[in-house]
């Protein structure tokens, strides 16, 4: 399950952490709306089929360029017969060395 980035219902207030030689950094607020923003992905080793709903009731403007990178359409391409283990496995391996 992942939310939309802008879903004002999923954003949390900004917190200072106090204490000696800690810094603080503002950063730029971003908009928020009451789009309730959800996707919902389920996937089964068992089948190639995924099971994808959709929730976004506002349009807004994009938080982040939302192009697909070239490198990782090129791997999901690619790799169209790993089932989801196995690309959780080699996520899980290439990001946490």
């Amino acid at each position: 399950m992942y939310h939309c980035a802008q879903n004002g219902d999923r954003q949390h207030a900004p917190s200072k952490i106090g204490g000696e030689n800690v810094k603080n950094h503002d950063k730029e607020h971003m908009d928020t709306f009451e789009c309730s923003g959800w996707v919902h992905i389920t996937l089964s080793d068992l089948s190639d089929i995924a099971f994808i709903k959709l929730d976004h009731h506002e349009d807004h403007v994009p938080y982040w360029p939302i192009d697909i990178p070239a490198d990782v359409e090129k791997y999901v391409r690619d790799n169209t017969k790993m089932t989801p283990t196995q690309v959780s496995l080699f996520s899980h391996s290439v990001c946490c060395k």
